[in-house]
């Protein structure tokens, strides 16, 4: 397409007269800035998707550039931003949750696209971000559970009341798939109903309760099989409190009788037999 006389005029005056030009627009701006953007703001709304349209046509054409520009304009205004952001929390707030409110549907499917299409690229960085503030994160999370102690213990409730068999269908499997966790989480689950049942507050863990950690205990219980026992059939054997719980009459005598060295590994049929007895004998 050809120029015109008079477009090859004011192109070429525009060249000779950049920066001045320049410098009379930033001043008529300057001067008449509430009128453009009132007029600006009118023509967007009554062209919104003309508008937008050119605007993503714009930025596809333009990507690297614009991407570019969006860059070195934050690093130059870092703080310039940062400040503005901390002066106006609310009002930004305010803004962001009605443009939510009114583009609900439009941000969930950008959301939506945009993770399906950037799931490794996202899973990589939220990985290395992790790693990076570490320290950091865990400092904003012990917060946030302090803060909000009781709205995250009502949200965990509310999920197992919902989730249950699920819960308990995990922690079956899990626990059986590895042998030496089942004997931990049977002690835990034996040591906390217990304590319940004689109505004591469980105040330390099962570890402290039992006076070792659980390597100790584990290696405890192993030296004390009998011939057939091994942590693959635990279930055909139980965990035997030597001196039954039972007997204890205060949370003092409760605490002392779960130590681990009154453990003993017994046969089903045995421990079922011996039952709370304190003079049992093998026979």
């Amino acid at each position: 397409m050809e120029l015109t006389e008079r477009q090859i005029y004011l192109k070429i005056y525009y060249l000779e007269n950049k920066e001045k030009l320049k410098i009379t627009s930033k001043e008529f701006y300057k001067e008449n800035k509430e009128k453009i953007n009132l007029q600006n703001k009118k023509y967007y709304q009554e062209n919104k998707e003309k508008c937008d349209a050119q605007k993503k046509i714009y930025r596809q054409k333009n990507k690297e550039q614009f991407s570019a520009q969006q860059k070195i304009y934050y690093q130059e205004n870092k703080e310039k931003k940062k400040k503005y952001q901390l002066e106006n929390k609310e009002k930004i707030s305010a803004r962001k949750s009605k443009n939510y409110k009114e583009n609900k549907e439009k941000y969930k499917a950008y959301h939506k696209k945009y993770q399906q299409e950037n799931k490794d690229k996202k899973s990589i960085y939220q990985k290395e971000y992790r790693q990076e503030n570490k320290e950091q994160l865990s400092a904003q999370k012990k917060i946030y559970r302090q803060k909000n102690k009781e709205k995250i213990a009502e949200i965990h409730k509310k999920y197992q009341q919902e989730n249950k068999e699920k819960i308990n269908a995990w922690k079956n499997n899990y626990n059986n798939s590895n042998p030496v966790r089942k004997l931990r989480s049977r002690l835990r689950s034996r040591v906390r109903k217990f304590f319940k049942y004689k109505g004591y507050k469980k105040k330390n863990s099962t570890e402290e309760i039992l006076g070792a950690n659980w390597k100790t205990v584990e290696s405890f219980m192993e030296a004390k099989f009998v011939d057939g026992m091994n942590w693959d059939n635990i279930g055909e054997w139980h965990i035997d409190h030597i001196i039954p719980l039972s007997s204890a009459e205060t949370e003092q005598e409760t605490i002392k009788l779960c130590h681990y060295t009154n453990l003993q590994p017994l046969w089903a049929f045995d421990n079922i037999s011996k039952g709370n007895r304190l003079d049992w004998v093998k026979e």
